[in-house]
């Protein structure tokens, strides 16, 4: 419960800072903890009635003496001040200012040499600084660093697309390492310049946010037994996980947990799972379903397969299946001929360029850490090297573009139906050696700095990498006949499908 007040000493006195409808008792008991011989009945009223922010006088200080050499402690007893009412040449003996201080208690952090200019001064002098104490340092919070983190469902948009971490199961096994925390510090002690010593405020604590099958010893979260991880809001745990080490060619499998197919899956089998279901291979003519889980396929969905995920489903592309997703969709390469519902979007992966910040200007310099060696010899072959690369892209560019010219006239006939699923798997092939194409020709030039390379190099950008983004293709109704990729050249999703009704 706050007390909304806040009790403030000042030179002159101390103060009561309204915050709030302050709680009579409670400023009773501050009141006698800073030993303020304060009567509440008296002030209750303007209490009461004071506004946010307004400050009461409780009980003034007395004032100081009209003494020559006055001493002040000021509030926090962590400085001592020197006022020295004299005139102008007359002078001050060191001992009486002394004195003063052993009146004032002052014993810690006085400045000798500071004291004696002043007094050498021979002259007036108002609340100087003379001594000061140490302040406390307050104690570090704790801090955890968890090995793995939660995965995202929904990709991230940034600015040239979205950013996604594809998902996977994480094994575990018992006693993994699964967080390590950083203990929270006591603070070091201070010291006022009364000699009192003055307690640091300690660090926080910070509990592990984990749950079922995690043991925690000391500092460290362990896995308990073992599983895979799981997260429920921010809370880690480890749950059940079925593994299959080879090929599931037919039979169920039904599980609490995860299950992990290491191989190849097919038409004769039945996966179900509460939690996700991942197959390193392919997914041919089987059905999976994930109940509040995603669905992580590696080699790809085809040949009549059902898949239904509460999260998402993943994979690099889907042939003449079944698919429902509660969240995203998220394709490699291409739809072709497929059922979809999603219930938020689908995501098609992509290359692009990108200047990382720490090469934002463009530089016509070699690549500093290539040696002078490598740089010389990389100079030699470049040139017929780049050659080679333009004339590959300039290939594949062409065959890309006249299949996605073509693209709506092989869809919705039956006689080009094994075409267009031969053209989609030759584009994803031609696509990915265009970008492979594409990040070796930069690095060439990265590496030379464009010199040597001809137009290409000159009209280059030095610098420039490449990372992983996702487009985006909202689907607001569940569809039928769905084909679809990412065109690369255009930078935009073609989508061919029917609308189902719901």
């Amino acid at each position: 419960m706050s007390a909304n007040f806040r009790i403030i000493e000042t030179f002159d006195g101390y103060y009561l800072k309204v915050t709030g409808k302050v709680d009579l008792n409670l400023l009773s008991q501050e009141l006698k903890r800073h030993n303020l011989d304060v009567d509440v009945s008296k002030i209750m009223r303007e209490v009461v009635n004071a506004k946010v922010g307004q400050e009461i006088l409780l009980q003034a200080k007395p004032e100081e003496s009209d003494g020559k050499i006055i001493i002040t402690v000021a509030p926090g007893k962590m400085s001592a001040l020197l006022t020295l009412n004299i005139r102008p040449g007359e002078k001050v003996p060191l001992d009486e200012v002394f004195q003063k201080l052993k009146e004032k208690q002052v014993v810690h952090g006085v400045n000798l040499e500071r004291i004696k200019t002043l007094i050498n001064l021979k002259r007036p002098a108002f609340r100087e600084v003379i001594a000061t104490g140490n302040p406390p340092e307050p104690g570090q919070d704790a801090s955890i660093t968890y090995l793995y983190k939660k995965p995202e469902l929904d990709p991230v948009p940034v600015e040239d697309g979205f950013a996604y971490e594809p998902g996977h199961i994480i094994r575990v096994r018992e006693g993994d390492l699964l967080a390590q925390r950083t203990p929270s510090t006591l603070g070091v002690f201070g010291c006022n310049v009364l000699g009192e010593i003055v307690h640091p405020l300690p660090g926080r604590n910070m509990e592990f946010k984990v749950g079922d099958s995690v043991t925690i010893q000391g500092n460290t979260a362990l896995a308990g037994r073992d599983g895979a991880l799981t997260w429920e809001d921010s809370v880690l745990h480890i749950t059940e996980l079925n593994t299959i080490e080879g090929d599931l060619q037919m039979g169920a499998v039904s599980a609490k947990g995860k299950v992990l197919v290491l191989g190849n899956v097919g038409s004769g089998t039945h996966i179900q799972a509460q939690d996700d279901v991942e197959i390193r291979g392919t997914l041919e003519g089987g059905t999976v379903i994930s109940n509040n889980g995603s669905v992580f396929v590696k080699g790809g969905i085809a040949g009549q397969s059902q898949v239904k995920a509460g999260g998402n489903v993943e994979a690099p592309f889907i042939e003449e299946s079944n698919v429902v997703a509660g969240r995203n969709l998220v394709i490699d390469d291409y739809i072709f001929n497929s059922s979809l519902s999603v219930g938020r979007a689908v995501y098609f992966k992509t290359l692009k360029e990108y200047r990382p910040a720490s090469r934002q200007k463009k530089s016509a310099e070699p690549d500093k850490t290539q040696s002078h060696e490598e740089t010389a010899a990389d100079g030699l072959a470049a040139p017929a090297r780049m050659k080679q690369i333009n004339q590959a892209i300039k290939t594949l560019e062409r065959e890309i573009k006249t299949f996605t010219s073509q693209f709506k006239s092989l869809t919705g006939r039956e006689e080009s139906r094994q075409e267009l699923r031969e053209q989609l798997s030759k584009y994803a092939k031609q696509v990915n050696s265009l970008h492979h194409l594409r990040q070796e020709r930069q690095n060439l030039i990265n590496k030379t700095g464009g010199r040597g390379l001809g137009i290409t190099g000159l009209l280059a950008n030095v610098g420039v990498e490449f990372h992983t983004r996702y487009e985006e293709y909202l689907l607001e109704h569940s569809v039928s006949n769905a084909t679809a990729f990412y065109n690369h050249l255009r930078n935009k999703v073609m989508f061919i499908g029917d609308e189902r009704e719901s």
